[in-house]
């Protein structure tokens, strides 16, 4: 059985915000309001009050450290789609999980027999994919969404009272598994912090849209639905009145992009954004995308989603026996999938099903993002989409994006140490040379 366990909080916590909250309304400063003699129960009562009042920012000042232990990638999707979080994962694209084990859901005797035949026989084409020279994270397409998921994840405490409240009333509570790790951290953080957990939480309205649509599958795409007009031109006027206090001095566009993208603080890339439908990535893939923290991304209710097909790694698709044992292998589990009738069906999808999701990002995450993403190292699926979309950038703004790249492109250097690929001088020529006009193509 998976379980979640608050490791660390910050020391004092609760004494720590209600000097946060007396600090706006009460003299003295802010470390002699902290030194003085707080009892536990007046700081817990003050905190309690204030968050009533709906002044939640004083509790962001206490920090969390979740441990998650053997739950299921549901669970995993479910919290990294919080986007005030910092998280660390066991990856499938390294650790092999032939042996991980996998959630059962509370099902009737037979069922639960043929729910485990069909997670098994996954389990089986795994290991067998493996021993085949298949990369991991290509055989790991096979696994279902029950499989055993570790990760740490640490959070403030108003970031944590929304996951109890997501988990226990609200999109989460629909799943027996989140709902009962939501309430063992509300029945944790009361223990830790009663004066936060123990005030109310609001219960969340069941959405009422449903609707029935044609799903297809196919191949990744990345279309853009809508972005800033002319984002070199605002970029360029952002950076002259935060800087030079005005517009109407004569500077070089190219020159000026060099100069932001190479800043430590681009905050010029910020006030242009992009919006992306992201169409037949798999679950695996939204992992690996939803990890970038500073986007808007909107992925479709699991209880809500249809299957479109699935991923064909190139590393099976050349090899014909391989490839038609993979594909025999999903439609086969499909079709079982589709007899068992589960209610909570989410947990027999299989890594490699494609789904559809929207993302916004801002041109500073762009910048991070394509500086990870479209490295050597950076798993291929997601790779992929990082090229799509700077391929589409620098057809919009060709003299900001040519900036844009792997690590190695921007810096000069690669930052992998001993695990680098060690082809900088073949990756700045697939770029482009920052000092050149930019290739705007990906061969």
């Amino acid at each position: 059985m998976g379980k979640v366990v608050i490791v660390a909080s910050t020391p004092d916590l609760e004494k720590l915000c209600a000097a946060a909250a007396s600090i706006s309304t009460t003299p003295g400063s802010a470390l002699e309001i902290m030194e003085r003699e707080w009892e536990k129960e007046r700081a817990e009562r003050l905190v309690s009050n204030v968050l009533k009042m709906g002044h939640a920012t004083t509790v962001e000042h206490a920090c969390f450290t979740l441990a998650f232990e053997n739950v299921s990638m549901l669970v995993e999707q479910f919290m990294i789609e919080f986007r005030l979080a910092s998280f660390t994962v066991k990856s499938r694209r390294y650790v092999d999980f032939s042996e991980m084990g996998y959630y059962s859901p509370d099902l009737a005797g037979d069922v639960m027999e043929k729910y485990r035949g069909l997670v098994e026989r996954l389990f089986e084409e795994y290991r067998f994919f493996l021993g085949e020279g298949i990369p991991r994270e290509d055989a790991r397409f096979l696994l279902p969404y029950c499989l055993h998921s570790n990760f740490f994840c640490t959070v403030n405490a108003r970031e944590l009272r929304h996951i109890i409240q997501a988990a226990v009333w609200g999109r989460g509570s629909k799943y027996p598994e989140i709902r009962a790790l939501g309430q063992s951290l509300w029945e944790q953080g009361k223990k830790i912090a009663p004066g936060i957990f123990k005030v109310p939480f609001k219960k969340v309205a069941e959405e009422k849209f449903r609707t029935e649509v044609k799903v297809v599958g196919g191949e990744l795409e990345a279309e853009m639905l809508a972005f800033t007009e002319e984002p070199e031109k605002l970029v360029a006027q952002t950076f002259l009145i935060g800087r030079m206090q005005g517009i109407e001095a004569e500077v070089d566009i190219e020159e000026l992009m060099r100069l932001v993208c190479e800043s430590e603080r681009p905050r010029e890339l910020e006030q242009i954004s992009f919006t992306w439908w992201i169409k037949n990535l798999s679950l695996a893939g939204l992992t690996h995308l939803a990890r970038h923290r500073m986007q808007s991304l909107v992925v479709p209710s699991f209880s809500e989603m249809r299957e479109k097909g699935f991923i064909m790694p190139d590393s099976i698709r050349q090899k014909v026996l391989l490839k038609e044992r993979y594909e025999r292998v999903c439609r086969e589990h499909l079709k079982a999938k589709a007899e068992l009738g589960l209610k909570d069906e989410v947990y027999l999808f299989l890594c490699g099903n494609l789904v559809d999701v929207v993302t916004t990002m801002n041109g500073r995450e762009l910048l991070h993002f394509m500086r990870l993403r479209t490295c050597q190292r950076a798993q291929w699926e997601i790779r992929n989409l990082a090229e799509m979309m700077l391929g589409q950038l620098r057809e919009i703004a060709p003299r900001l994006f040519k900036y844009f790249g792997p690590s190695c492109y921007l810096w000069g250097y690669c930052p992998e140490g001993k695990l680098s690929c060690g082809e900088q001088e073949k990756m700045r020529e697939r770029y482009g040379e920052v000092n050149n006009e930019a290739d705007c193509t990906f061969n």
